[in-house]
């Protein structure tokens, strides 16, 4: 049970960061935070995926979007900083995407496994097949946080525009990347680590499994009361049968 329960975990926490990370790509989940104090104006900059998304003291409750291939941005900042950033979003939207599918894979397989319904995967050496997805979504999420921080948040820490800016540091969307990069990485090494005791399916669903083949198995030895019936009016003597006539 420890083992399938372990697996599991890992797996569903991992798909549960990638929505917060994907909400990103509009600003809405920040890979990147950047923040500048001017004449007691303070304007703070939620760098996404797409976009980047601005707050100003002078305006609370307001924000204004700049998206990478804009002609907003190449005002704001570079043109190599802007291209950097469209380029970095895109592929880390792209690797977070397929991170999530090999988890959608993973989490249909393990949880297989924890009924008893994937013993395929045990014959030879089809046990990789679990641990090879899980580092595929593992490789995913790491390409995904290495290209934003050495595309996009180098990029920005580089450009003149943000020198003397009081802040720029890596945010939310990038942390939950690299979470997840260090979680389905354990996951993959547990898988190879426990492999002989995730062969078989957790003790309750088998002893459920057992009980259920018991019952069917009983049921048709004993046979339903019709048929019981029917049986002993087949095996009545014909002296009876004569004088019910």
């Amino acid at each position: 049970m420890f083992a399938h329960a372990v697996t599991l975990a890992l797996s569903s926490l991992s798909l549960v960061f990638v929505f917060p990370m994907l909400f990103g790509l509009r600003g809405a989940v920040a890979w990147t935070y950047m923040e500048n104090e001017r004449n007691t104006v303070t304007t703070k900059y939620s760098v996404g995926l797409q976009e980047i998304e601005s707050f100003s003291s002078q305006n609370e409750g307001a924000s204004t979007l700049i998206q990478f291939g804009g002609d907003a941005c190449k005002n704001s900042l570079k043109d190599s900083t802007c291209n950097s950033c469209k380029e970095a979003g895109g592929a880390t939207f792209a690797f977070t995407f397929f991170a999530m599918l090999f988890l959608v894979a993973l989490l249909a397989t393990q949880y297989a496994r924890f009924l008893g319904r994937a013993k395929i995967l045990y014959s030879g050496n089809n046990w990789l097949t679990v641990p090879a997805i899980e580092f595929g979504s593992c490789f995913c999420f790491f390409l995904a946080w290495v290209i934003w921080q050495g595309g996009c948040h180098k990029a920005l820490e580089d450009d003149d525009a943000t020198n003397n800016f009081n802040k720029i540091e890596l945010s939310a969307g990038w942390a939950l990347a690299f979470l997840s990069f260090i979680l389905t990485g354990c996951g993959g090494a547990f898988e190879i680590v426990f492999r002989d005791n995730l062969k078989e399916p957790y003790e309750g669903v088998a002893n459920a499994s057992k009980e259920t083949m018991h019952n069917e198995e009983g049921g048709n030895k004993k046979g339903s009361p019709a048929k019981e019936e029917q049986k002993e009016e087949k095996e009545l003597p014909l002296e009876v049968l004569v004088s019910e006539f």
